[in-house]
């Protein structure tokens, strides 16, 4: 469900629409939404919104509103030029409470609006002195002593309504106004940082704080300000070039020849990444010495972004061949370590130490460090797939994610190169020269296979190239392996069969293999064979979750729904939390006429984060039971799906995604 702090997340955003969006749907599900009412109404009312405000608020005349509603009413038809309406609600609010600040705060504005500057005055210091953090009197007595020339006391003022409600438009606005007609100060600077910090969402706050560090020459500080901006918020045409300017007065980072000892540079490759690359060197900044960026045909804000972070970026005239972008990469590195990263992962700010620490504690040249990659999904059901459990809250996205691994950081010598025009790799050149491979328990997050649009379209650049790898490469299990599941993730199922087999017959106890394989089957309708093909790699693996799942979707489709529960029971018992069988576990016995467990299996889910992943499959295993004949278990999970009132998209057991693919593509 929605709640209020997505609302105010989008207000700190200025996206008002957003927040009124959020604002409709929680309402709807609310049996009383008085009070959110008034809280969104406020938040109009600071946004310069006051007809919107009024409108949330509804006619007033027909209930007894609270004193902050009579005071949102008041201000808010001050603000539309009702002002005998404003005078009316004033009084009333006085009326109940004569002290009340935002009553004399009113009746100080609606003076001022009259001409009578002293009698508005007046009212404002009562207001402030009935409450001193009433931030709106400060405000407008700040207003009044800045016209009447007291622009010492006026700045105290408009500072002390920023620090009681840093996150008011007008609040930030006005103070920041003021201290760049007087003078900007460390102190408003710190005060600026403080409400940042606070407000981590408002974007205003970052813009006008950025302005007050470059109109002091920090240029470094504002920077930083720059990166955590566009990390957070994305890029903006305006934002992207001033941040150039600032960043050509300090340089891009670079390492002095006294300080490679222990120097890391991160080394990448991209094209077209502006949707992820802030995120991926605002997470990786504080881990390295230097950047350097290859980029290889962006038509994009890619290099421009790369270049605020303090990126060398070069050109490479793409050539089909990600190992030869990597080495040029590498090429222009001076650290003693090179860290190879895509534009589209991130490493966590609590694996800093122990990042760190690897460098300290190993000081061998002749070492380099492998690490697995959380690839993120918001499929269930993938080779290997673990659920998220909020280990790392700020990274953990989909339903959860499955492993690869791969040496990211390693010696920089010349030596060292990566190999294989697709899927590239450097451990070959490692082992060749007598190198060493060590773990590390440093994980890197890995977005990319959370837009299918761009994973597919990457999928053809890969498979283009992987047909010429093996080619190359005669009979390669990897590169047989990669163009395989390439093939099926395109939707090629008999060329993906026939790499499996060829797959097989050089490694013939491969699991995954046959895995692989029964998906592919599954894909072109041979039931039969899918389920021989899971079952063969069950026996080989007992541990293969995914095995028993293939062979228990086939024997449901060969309309053997007793054997597919046999098969998916022993399997939910075993892996708590492999929620895909259980989804499965309920659609067999739903088949086995058996509707009320299956549906009080499937409801069970509800309580999982995975809710709304799991339900979109039961169509999909219903149109899957028609076309394999078996129209009276799909009419049996389409009346389920009626109870359950469960919509319904794609479900099936893909292939297992490749190692994290690199993040340029060539064209």
């Amino acid at each position: 469900m929605m709640t209020v702090d997505a609302i105010d997340r989008a207000f700190q955003r200025d996206c008002l629409e957003e927040a009124m969006m959020h604002f409709r749907q929680i309402r709807s599900e609310m049996d009383n939404a008085g009070p959110l009412s008034e809280h969104i109404a406020g938040q109009l009312l600071a946004n310069g919104q006051p007809q919107a405000a009024l409108d949330v608020l509804g006619e007033p005349d027909g209930f007894r509103p609270s004193f902050q509603i009579m005071a949102v009413l008041a201000r808010a038809m001050e603000q539309t030029g009702d002002h005998a309406q404003a005078e009316k609600w004033t009084e009333r609010l006085l009326e109940l409470n004569p002290n009340h600040a935002d009553g004399l705060d009113l009746s100080g504005v609606l003076a001022y609006r009259r001409g009578n500057r002293d009698q508005a005055e007046t009212f404002f210091h009562r207001a402030i002195a009935a409450d001193p953090g009433a931030h709106a009197a400060h405000a407008h007595l700040a207003t009044l002593l800045w016209e009447n020339g007291a622009q010492t006391d006026a700045l105290e003022h408009f500072k002390q309504a920023f620090v009681i409600r840093p996150d008011h438009p007008a609040a930030a606005k006005d103070f920041h106004a003021a201290l760049t007609a007087c003078e900007v100060t460390d102190e408003a600077c710190r005060i600026f940082a403080d409400a940042c910090r606070l407000y981590p969402q408002n974007r205003r706050l970052h813009y006008l704080l950025t302005d007050l560090l470059v109109r002091r020459e920090q240029h470094a500080q504002a920077l930083s300000v720059v990166e955590g901006m566009l990390a957070r918020f994305g890029f903006e045409d305006g934002l992207l070039e001033a941040s150039i300017s600032i960043r050509d007065t300090t340089g891009p980072m670079n390492i002095a020849a006294a300080n490679q000892e222990g120097s890391v540079s991160l080394c990448m490759i991209a094209r077209n990444e502006e949707q992820y690359l802030a995120k991926c060197l605002h997470s990786l900044k504080p881990l390295v010495d230097e950047i350097i960026l290859v980029d290889t045909g962006s038509t994009d804000a890619t290099p421009k972004i790369a270049a605020v972070f303090g990126a060398r970026v070069f050109d490479f005239k793409w050539c089909d061949d990600f190992a030869a972008a990597r080495n040029y990469a590498i090429d222009q590195a001076n650290g003693q370590w090179i860290l190879v990263m895509d534009a589209d992962e991130v490493i966590s700010p609590r694996d800093y130490s122990a990042f760190r620490s690897v460098l300290h504690q190993d000081k061998s040249k002749a070492t380099a460090f492998s690490v697995v990659t959380r690839n993120y999904t918001h499929q269930c059901n993938l080779i290997g797939w673990q659920a998220n459990d909020g280990g790392y809250p700020q990274e953990e996205v989909g339903t959860g994610w499955t492993p690869s691994e791969k040496v990211r950081l390693f010696p920089n010598d010349h030596r060292l190169r990566f190999e294989y025009p697709v899927h590239e790799v450097v451990r070959p050149s490692l082992e060749r020269h007598g190198f060493g491979v060590r773990p590390i328990s440093v994980p890197v997050h890995h977005y990319g296979y959370l837009d299918g649009e761009k994973a597919s379209a990457k999928g053809s650049a890969y498979y283009d190239i992987g047909i010429r790898k093996l080619q190359e490469m005669a009979h390669d299990p990897l590169a047989l392996r990669e163009l395989a599941v390439q093939a099926e993730l395109l939707g090629h199922h008999q060329e993906a069969v026939n790499l499996w087999h060829k797959l097989l017959a050089i490694e013939p106890d491969n699991a995954r293999a046959y895995i692989n394989l029964s998906t592919a089957y599954g894909q072109l309708g041979n039931y039969r064979k899918a389920r021989d093909a899971a079952l063969k790699a069950s026996e080989l693996d007992n541990d293969l979750k995914e095995a028993r799942f293939n062979a228990a979707l086939a024997e449901l489709y060969l309309g053997r729904a007793p054997e597919a529960a046999g098969l998916l029971k022993p399997l939910v018992l075993k892996h708590r939390r492999y929620y895909a069988s259980e989804f499965m576990l309920g659609c067999a016995r739903i088949c086995c006429n058996q509707a009320p467990e299956g549906i009080a299996i499937i409801s069970k889910l509800q309580s999982t984060p995975l809710w709304e992943t799991i339900r979109i499959s039961i169509d999909e295993i219903a149109e899957g039971l028609t076309k394999a004949g078996r129209d009276n278990d799909a009419e049996k999970i389409r009346s389920a799906a009626d109870e359950l009132g469960l919509p319904g998209t794609p479900f099936g057991h893909p292939p297992e995604p490749t190692p994290a693919a690199s993040s340029a593509t060539g064209s």
